[in-house]
Parts: structure tokens; C-alpha cells; sequence
């Protein structure tokens, strides 16, 4: 997931360098964030079936969650942040 936040960051630098448009870079953001999302459910998947924690499991969703609404306003580099946090989480409860 660190990759990914760094992925984020690379593509905000080539929007402001002029390398990639900013509907390029946009495009990438939604991209790279659906990327993040779906690491966040597979990680919450596999500690639910490897008997993780119940509580560390909520509390890995609700970082999911708040990552798909900070998604759903384009706040995408936050969004990434939560889906990290989710994924280190889940992957810690079991």
C-alpha cells in the first residue's frame, strides 16, 4: 500500500511538471483509489475467513468505510491513506 500513496504523489508531481494533463491525472487518481479500495476488501475478506479479531475487523471497515467517502468527495490521497490504514488493520487481527 505504501507504493500505491507513493503512485499518488508521483502523479500529482507530473500534473504540476506538465508531463500528464490534469484529466490524465485525475483519471489515474480514480484508478489508483479503486486500486486501494479493493486491497482494503480482499485484506478484510482474508482476516474474516482466517478468524481475525471481530473487533479489529470493524474497525478495519470503518477505515474502508471513510476511505469510500473520502473517494466519493475526490479526496483521493486521503482516501488511499484510510484504505492503508484499513489493509494494516485487517491484515493485523489475525
Amino acid at each position: 500500500m505504501g507504493n500505491l500513496e507513493g503512485a499518488v504523489g508521483d502523479r500529482e508531481a507530473a500534473v504540476e511538471a506538465g508531463e500528464i494533463s490534469e484529466d490524465e491525472g485525475s483519471a489515474l487518481l480514480v484508478l489508483l483509489s479503486g486500486v486501494g479500495a479493493r486491497f482494503a476488501e480482499d485484506a478484510i475478506l482474508v482476516a474474516e475467513k482466517n478468524g481475525g479479531k471481530p473487533s479489529e475487523i470493524w474497525e478495519a471497515k470503518e477505515y474502508l468505510a471513510e476511505g469510500n467517502h473520502l473517494r466519493e468527495d475526490g479526496q483521493y490521497k486521503d482516501a488511499v491513506a484510510k484504505y492503508k490504514d484499513a489493509v494494516a488493520k485487517a491484515e493485523g487481527s489475525w
